[in-house]
């Protein structure tokens, strides 16, 4: 379900294949999504990457990009004095069109910043014979691809069953004392990060969309503390890119507790980071296979994200290190923010004007800064503990630069010791620390709406504490968000 219709969805383009295999269907539209296609033949299960040359034959211009950018996308690039591109352009249409036909296939994803496409085609055809095209630039195997049989999600015996609904809204936030009285359970990541006067000069990050990526919201819509969200349409946009849907309340629920740090409401009790925000949920990974279908996934929904006008992106996701086939593994030397397709696209989002908070990789006895997260402007944040009102430092395999000697992470955040909405105690997970910083970026850029990614970046990392001896533990250190707002004028 997509709560809030998005601008140019009228342009959705539609493209009717002659295949005995299947009937017309809706193509990729502008924004980066597959739609409403017909379900697979089991002869369809592997993947090619077919990169183009250009976007020659695109029917879309720069000189009218409210066909393919929202209103709010065009407004971002205009505040932070960024232009459109070719790079903006979708991929061009008549190249789909006969890659698709040449070996019957079926489109997964597209790339408007890489300008290739994933094209998932049947045992029987050698995709090799799409090298002979002259807009075609390379074709590279992909792995495989089987789309999920989508379970009744069981009940949630973790936290004793659906949760009831509290009916508050973020019109008690006026009233609502921020401190632990107040705040409940998340006080202590406003005391830590020193972003009380962040709550209490109204800066709650309203106006700023939060894009965020996942393995899933389950129950999301039924849980505790989310009906704020709906009631007062800040849910800007769903999409689940694994399974080519709008629903993305009905698998993994790992997005619905990193969502609930930022946006989760029940005063007195947790009040999220970012309660006055705008998100945008989208799902990125299946759940029980791990392939490269899953990084290209993430790529289109960074695309997507940017293409409805996102400000802030948190990822908790990460690529290359336990491929289901090795053979795609990342090599250590390739962790050097150039080679991933995904840390490239992540940089991309950053020159699009976008601030991308990306989680440090659970790589385990593989030393590797796993992309995204060895991209070179996002911000990786973690790799902290805390205990008894302590915060340590979490030393693990995780400290490491990344192959070409950059510092990882930028920022610490708390990647154990994080309370979770609806959920008997605090949990770890790396995944966690990238809510933590997207939410009170999102508070900070409130409050200077007119600054660039490229100043409250900075900005952040000139406010933490270890900013003038930053290391591969805590990057620049804690931020003290406190600070960032004074010294941001």
């Amino acid at each position: 379900m997509r709560i809030m219709k998005l601008p140019g969805s009228a342009a959705i383009a539609l493209l009717c294949l002659t295949i005995a295999l299947f009937s017309c269907r809706k193509d990729n539209d502008p924004y980066s999504r597959y739609r409403d296609q017909e379900p697979l033949p089991a002869k369809y299960r592997n993947l090619v990457l077919v990169s183009f040359t250009d976007k020659k034959t695109t029917p879309f211009s720069l000189t009218a990009p409210q066909a393919y950018l929202s209103q709010r996308a065009i407004e971002r690039r205009q505040r932070q004095q960024i232009k459109i591109d070719s790079t903006d352009l979708p991929v061009a249409k008549p190249y789909l069109d006969s890659v698709l036909r040449l070996v019957k296939g079926r489109l997964i994803h597209t790339s408007r910043w890489l300008n290739y496409a994933v094209i998932q085609y049947p045992d029987d055809m050698d995709p090799k014979v799409l090298s002979a095209l002259s807009f075609v630039n390379d074709v590279r195997p992909w792995g495989l691809y089987e789309p999920e049989s989508i379970p009744e999600l069981p009940g949630n015996d973790m936290i004793g069953g659906v949760a009831p609904q509290v009916k508050t809204g973020t019109d008690t936030l006026r009233d609502l004392p921020v401190s632990d009285k107040g705040y409940g359970r998340t006080w202590k990541l406003m005391k830590m990060h020193k972003a009380k006067a962040l709550h209490e000069a109204g800066y709650r990050g309203k106006g700023k969309l939060i894009a965020v990526l996942s393995d899933g919201f389950g129950y999301l819509h039924e849980k505790n503390g989310f009906s704020h969200l709906f009631r007062e349409n800040k849910i800007a946009a769903t999409y689940d890119f694994v399974n080519n849907q709008e629903n993305v309340y009905n698998s993994g629920d790992g997005g619905t507790y990193l969502t609930g740090i930022m946006a989760g409401l029940i005063p007195g009790e947790y009040v999220g980071l970012a309660p006055e925000a705008s998100f945008a949920l989208l799902r990125v990974e299946a759940n029980a296979t791990e392939e490269p279908v899953d990084e290209t996934s993430w790529i289109a929904a960074m695309e997507y994200a940017d293409s409805i006008g996102t400000d802030i992106v948190s990822s908790s996701s990460v690529f290359g290190l336990y491929f289901d086939d090795p053979a795609f593994n990342i090599r250590p030397e390739e962790a050097n923010g150039k080679t991933a397709m995904s840390s490239r696209v992540a940089d991309a989002a950053f020159a699009k004007g976008m601030l991308v908070v990306q989680m440090l990789n659970g790589g385990g006895a593989r030393k590797i800064v796993a992309p995204p997260a060895d991209a070179f402007n996002v911000i990786t944040a973690g790799n902290l503990r805390e205990y008894n009102g302590r915060v340590f430092d979490d030393y693990s395999p995780l400290n490491t630069p990344t192959a070409d000697g950059r510092m990882k992470p930028e920022l610490g955040a708390l990647s154990s010791g994080v309370p979770i909405l609806d959920f008997y105690g605090d949990a770890y997970d790396l995944a966690y620390s990238p809510p933590i910083i997207a939410g009170l970026t999102a508070c900070l850029w409130q409050a200077y709406p007119n600054k660039t990614a490229t100043d409250i970046r900075q900005l952040l990392f000139r406010a933490s504490g270890d900013g003038s001896k930053p290391n591969n533990i805590r990057g620049y250190g804690l931020t003290d968000f406190e600070k960032a707002l004074l010294s941001g004028k």
